[in-house]
């Protein structure tokens, strides 16, 4: 798969650099957003500028640092909008081949975008975010972009919550 030559969607236009996922290949968490950033755009890695920071700083406060990190949408969507279906779609191949790749034991969706697109169900965050889904059999969670907490700080607490929550009650087993 050669990401990089990649034409599937309107976002090839626009693009910098195709942003694919990182981390350990070998962890049993993988966080999945939505789609990259102006940071990830210029840089080609996901979740390194404000929001991405924060996730990871937060992380580091839950001493946590076993995980893969991906979006969904592998180009910057043009003025940072929400991606479109057909460009979820484009992707979603891309995404599929990580997470058999990864073969996480437990995805985490940062956001809602991501969330709908994925689950296929149209629920606020706050409520998915207290239920268990699955994709392929893998048990998988939601919480709060932390993109959201950098516009609104009350989404902070939350996400640390449930990032420690399902971290901790679901990681004794798998790391």
């Amino acid at each position: 798969m050669i990401m990089e030559e990649c034409f599937d969607c309107r976002l090839c236009q626009t693009r910098i650099k195709y942003v694919y996922g990182e981390g350990n290949i070998n962890s049993k968490i993988m966080f999945i957003g939505e789609a990259p950033g102006a940071d990830e755009n210029i840089s080609g890695r996901p979740f390194i500028g404000q929001a991405g920071k924060l996730l990871r700083k937060i992380l580091k406060e839950i001493n946590f640092n076993n995980f893969y990190i991906t979006n969904i949408v592998k180009c910057r969507p043009p003025e940072n909008r929400d991606p479109h279906q057909d460009e979820f779609d484009a992707c979603k191949h891309y995404l599929m081949h990580e997470i058999n790749t990864i073969n996480p034991q437990i995805i985490i969706i940062l956001g809602g975008i991501a969330a709908k697109y994925l689950l296929k169900i149209n629920k606020s965050v706050l409520k998915m975010r207290k239920e268990v889904y699955d994709i392929d059999y893998i048990k998988t969670y939601v919480t709060y972009h932390p993109a959201a907490a950098l516009y609104n700080p009350s989404y902070l607490k939350p996400i640390k919550e449930d990032l420690k929550r399902i971290i901790n009650e679901r990681t004794i087993n798998i790391i």
